[in-house]
C-alpha cells in the first residue's frame, strides 16, 4: 500500500483492492484503531438501516395506489421499479447485517489486536461500502425520482426536479472527486481497474483524464511518502 519495494528489490505492485480507501487505518496506533473501525461500521450500519424504510414505503404506496384505482395488473415499468425496490432493500439489509456483526466482533476481540487482524477486516469494509453506495444509495435515488414522476399530477415539476438533481449531483461529485484526487490519490491508485472504469464514466466524467493511471501515479507516490513519514518508516527501505 505504501509503495515499498519487495525484499528482493522488486518494484511495488498495485493492490487492485476495493478496500483501498480504508487501508490507511492500518497505520493508526492499535489503541485508536479499534475505535475508528467501530465508528466506520456504526456509521454505515446506522445510515443503511435508516434507509431500509424507503423502498418498503415506496412498495406500500404503489400497492395502495393500485388498490384505489382498481388496477389489477401493473405495467412493465412498474414491475421493474418494484424489482429495483426489492434489490435496494436486500442490499441495504445485507450492509446493515454485516456492519452489526463486524462491529460486535471488533468489540469482543479487537482490543489491541494485531495489524493482521484488522487487515482481514479490510475486504469486509470495502464490500459493505461499495454495496451501500452502488447497490443502495444510487439505485434508491433513481427509484425515488421515478416514483415521483409516476405519482405527480403534472410531470413538468418533477422533470424540472430531475434536471436540477442531475445538475447538482454533477456539481457535488465534481468537488467531491477533486478532493479524492488531491487527498486520496494513493487509495485511488490501488483501486481495481474495473472499478476505476466505472468511476470515470458514471461518477466523475469531468475528471476522466485526471483519473488515469499515469495522472494518479505522481500524487499517489507523494501521498505514500507522507504516510511513510507519519508511520516512521525509513526512506532507505524505498531505495
Amino acid at each position: 500500500f505504501l509503495l515499498l519495494p519487495a525484499a528482493d528489490g522488486t518494484p511495488p505492485k498495485r493492490l487492485r483492492s476495493i478496500a483501498a480507501p480504508f487501508l490507511s487505518l492500518l497505520l493508526v496506533k492499535p489503541a485508536e484503531r479499534q475505535g475508528l473501525m467501530l465508528k466506520t461500521f456504526e456509521l454505515t450500519g446506522v445510515v443503511s438501516g435508516l434507509l431500509l424504510t424507503v423502498p418498503i414505503a415506496i412498495l406500500e404506496f404503489t400497492e395502495r395506489d393500485a388498490a384505489q384505482t382498481g388496477q389489477a395488473d401493473e405495467t412493465i415499468e412498474e414491475g421493474w421499479m418494484d424489482a429495483l425496490a426489492g434489490f435496494v432493500f436486500v442490499n441495504l439489509a445485507l450492509v446493515t447485517t454485516i456492519c452489526i456483526n463486524s462491529a460486535m466482533f471488533v468489540v469482543s476481540s479487537g482490543w489491541q489486536a494485531s495489524t493482521r487482524y484488522y487487515e482481514a477486516l479490510m475486504p469486509i469494509i470495502g464490500v459493505t461500502f461499495h454495496l451501500f453506495a452502488y447497490g443502495g444509495v444510487f439505485p434508491l435515488t433513481v427509484l425515488v425520482l421515478n416514483r415521483l414522476l409516476l405519482w405527480a399530477g403534472s410531470p413538468v415539476p418533477v422533470l424540472v426536479l430531475n434536471v436540477w438533481s442531475f445538475v447538482m449531483s454533477q456539481c457535488s461529485t465534481h468537488f467531491l472527486w477533486s478532493f479524492h484526487i488531491k487527498g486520496m490519490a494513493l487509495e485511488l491508485y490501488h483501486f481495481p481497474c474495473w472499478l476505476m472504469s466505472i468511476i470515470r464514466v458514471t461518477c466523475a466524467p469531468l475528471h476522466f483524464c485526471r483519473l488515469s493511471d499515469a495522472a494518479l501515479e505522481g500524487p499517489a507516490r507523494q501521498r505514500a511518502l507522507e504516510l511513510r513519514q507519519l508511520a516512521g518508516i525509513c526512506e532507505s527501505l524505498v531505495k
